[in-house]
């Protein structure tokens, strides 16, 4: 069977969350799963942004199915309502698979770096990830759900150091949160999966953010960046596998990166 049958058989009717939504990885991976047919909730902070996106899958795949939910995951609340939110979208039959793809950097090293920028790297990049994983795994239980999947995006600064303290300590959280999670559903004989994804440099809106346009031209003018699409790929793949097929983590960088 051709990979994307199997994904569209497994996945067919069971809802997909994905957040950071509104661009860059999470937005490609929004687009895919739609494409094939996937219920898909997508999370972001911008509402116009969202809208932007529903109405564009609306044109562009008119049987598809996607609600954009405007929030701040930082907020422990937020989540808890976007559940609701969702539930009562797709008649309390929850999410099947969780993309934690919301993140954010700052060049704000441990030298000198500033202590807020740290704490909205801590609170997006590990924290929300963590309350989202833990409320989806809930709901899945409550539905008894044991075949859904749990997928990171990470990065390769969980993988090797580079200058930017803070924030690869941030990632290096995630791997370790996904692969003790893997343990934790084992020890429970639960056969949720969790998977990985831990791309190197991408061209999206992450390094205007980092460092200011100047510095995300910069880097786009001297390597060929990895597209948001490539690593949507990676993620529809890991969705493509036979569910008695646990992928952990793929590593996947521009040729030219030096780390």
């Amino acid at each position: 069977m051709q990979p994307t049958k199997l994904l569209q058989q497994q996945w067919q009717g069971r809802t997909a969350l994905v957040t950071g939504a509104t661009a860059g990885i999470g937005r490609q991976v929004c687009e895919q799963l739609v494409a094939y047919g996937i219920p898909v909730v997508g999370i972001g902070r911008r509402k116009e942004k969202l809208d932007e996106l529903s109405s564009h899958f609306q044109q562009t795949y008119p049987q598809g199915h996607f609600l954009g939910i405007p929030a701040d995951i930082r907020s422990e609340q937020a989540i808890q309502q976007a559940m609701q939110q969702i539930n009562q979208w797709n008649g309390n039959q929850g999410v099947d698979i969780l993309v934690n793809s919301a993140g954010v950097g700052y060049a704000s090293q441990l030298i000198d770096g500033d202590t807020e920028c740290w704490r909205e790297m801590w609170e997006t990049n590990v924290l929300a990830l963590s309350i989202l994983t833990r409320e989806v795994i809930q709901d899945m239980k409550r539905r008894s759900v044991d075949d859904g999947i749990i997928i990171h995006v990470s990065s390769m600064a969980a993988h090797r150091p580079i200058a930017l303290s803070f924030y690869s300590a941030t990632k290096a959280a995630v791997k370790m949160l996904g692969d003790c999670l893997r343990q934790e559903l084992r020890q429970s004989n639960s056969n949720i999966r969790v998977a990985m994804v831990s791309p190197g440099h991408v061209e999206t809106e992450f390094y205007i953010h980092v460092g200011g346009e100047a510095f995300a031209n910069n880097l786009y003018r001297s390597i060929k960046c990895l597209q948001p699409k490539d690593v949507a790929d990676s993620i529809v793949y890991i969705l493509s596998c036979p569910s008695g097929v646990d992928i952990h983590d793929i590593w996947m960088r521009p040729r030219d990166m030096k780390f």
